[in-house]
């Protein structure tokens, strides 16, 4: 029984009997009021009882917004929480802030609707999520860091983790982020635009180039060589596959009238190289060799200082070929003549 002030002073069993919208208050000398008591609980008028409540009848929540009632709907900004059956201002862990799912109704969900991510910032459903946050498909929610085979983008992708970055980006596997700076590449890979992926160097669809840290086409710089086996761009090319720069590659056979010499800084040259070594070239071979590295076959051939290169037969100022050195020379040694 409850104490009507506003109609007879009775005691009646029912507060809207008599009196609509007031309810019976245990708190506040078990009277019928209009607004229920916050303390020393917190209590809500129950429509379908007509009394102050602290848990809400199924489908309704406590609401401290205007009037402190029982609400199928919850008053903006705060959310219907099916556990305490209140309004919160913001969701328990584990549950977001929900105001899309169902229309007029703003709920504490276990997960948002598609396009939208629960936040752990503030437990709410957002597109984009907080800055420095990812919306990952595979959970629905906001990480920090985007799972395997999915990658962070910023600008074009509205803070969401994809498995391809847009043109232009690059996926780091390290970082799990898309980049649109080359040297957003980390621990030592190299933007492949081909790929969209931050790779290792021999991964490079071309060739790593550490100028630019990215996979290019033609290597920068003019004392840079692509390198075929290692995908990389060098200054030197290794003599571990008998490598020779060529133009701004590194090739085993130089192009046109070229020869190889290793004493040019493994290049392709046109005229062999004098020093330390004087060498010349082999036109068999194509490399510059020492006067032992002329041919044999069909004949020997004999170094010509004069045009230094490897000839069949000595002419000129030095027509006679010497068998002892194996070059062109004035004069015979010793105990040999020259054949006119």
């Amino acid at each position: 029984m409850f104490g009507d002030v506003t109609s007879g002073r009775q005691c009646i069993a029912s507060c809207d009997s008599i009196n609509t919208h007031l309810f019976g208050d245990a708190q506040n000398s078990r009277t019928c009021q209009p607004t229920c008591t916050a303390t020393p609980v917190s209590t809500f008028g129950d429509y379908s009882t007509n009394e102050c409540t602290t848990l809400c009848a199924s489908t309704t929540y406590g609401d401290d917004l205007g009037g402190r009632l029982c609400r199928l709907n919850c008053t903006a900004p705060k959310f219907s929480d099916s556990v305490s059956r209140l309004c919160l201002s913001s969701c328990p862990e584990g549950y977001y802030g929900d105001p899309y799912s169902v229309a007029g109704k703003r709920i504490c969900a276990t997960s948002c609707p598609t396009s939208y991510f629960g936040d752990p910032t503030d437990n709410m459903c957002k597109a984009p999520c907080t800055a420095g946050l990812f919306g990952d498909p595979t959970t629905g929610l906001c990480v920090l860091k985007c799972p395997n085979l999915y990658f962070g983008a910023n600008a074009t992708t509205n803070r969401i983790c994809v498995q391809t970055c847009d043109s232009g980006y690059w996926a780091d596997n390290a970082t799990r982020l898309c980049s649109n700076n080359k040297y957003g590449c980390t621990n030592g890979t190299f933007a492949d635009a081909t790929k969209r992926l931050c790779v290792a160097p021999t991964n490079c669809t071309t060739y790593a180039d550490p100028l630019t840290n990215g996979c290019e086409a033609v290597c920068t710089g003019s004392t840079y060589f692509a390198e075929p086996y290692s995908h990389t761009c060098v200054t030197l090319c290794p003599d571990l596959n008998n490598l020779y720069s060529d133009g701004r590659i590194c090739t085993p056979t130089c192009s046109g009238s070229n020869f190889m010499d290793y004493q040019q800084s493994r290049s392709c040259v046109p005229s062999c190289s004098r020093t330390p070594l004087a060498l010349y070239s082999n036109p068999n071979t194509k490399y510059c060799v020492l006067p032992a590295g002329c041919p044999t076959s069909p004949a020997q051939y004999f170094a010509n200082n004069n045009t230094l290169s490897c000839v069949a037969t000595c002419s000129g100022s030095l027509p006679y070929g010497d068998p002892t050195n194996l070059q062109c020379v004035l004069t015979c040694p010793k105990a040999y003549y020259g054949q006119i």
